[in-house]
């Protein structure tokens, strides 16, 4: 019987490969698990408890456990990001009843952007132009 290359990713030496090239670890009291490696240990930087707040200098603010798991559910298929920056953009400007939405990757991007948007006013070839080419905007 022939096996597939996804077939053999998917068994056990997935496991092993995983770790091999992430540089984790095993766990040996559950089998099959893999163990993330602590990178904030590793490169010496000091962990703190948070008491002022959701900034971003003060990496922005833990992830709920139900995100969390949604970026792992969403980690194990590719797909076309400009497919899916465009269907999360229209699925937010359906819950906010708005014409339009983007996500961005952070406040200075979406502050970046709207400045952007502004200066071009809908004009195709501003857009294109911008950053190189401000003439006349």
């Amino acid at each position: 019987m022939a096996i597939s290359r996804r077939q053999l990713l998917r068994g056990g030496s997935l496991i092993t490969g995983a770790c091999a090239f992430s540089g984790g670890s095993v766990n040996a009291s559950t089998p099959g698990a893999v163990v993330g490696v602590d990178y904030y240990q590793k490169l010496g930087v000091t962990p703190f408890i948070n008491a002022a707040g959701t900034y971003t200098i003060l990496s922005a603010s833990t992830l709920p456990e139900q995100v969390q798991a949604a970026i792992a559910l969403a980690a194990q298929k590719p797909v076309h990001l400009m497919e899916l920056h465009k269907a999360a953009g229209e699925y937010l400007a359906r819950r906010l009843r708005c014409e339009g939405a983007l996500v961005t990757s952070g406040a200075a991007a979406s502050i970046k952007l709207a400045t952007a948007a502004c200066i071009t006013r809908g004009n195709k070839s501003a857009i294109v132009n911008i950053p190189t080419d401000m003439e006349g905007l």
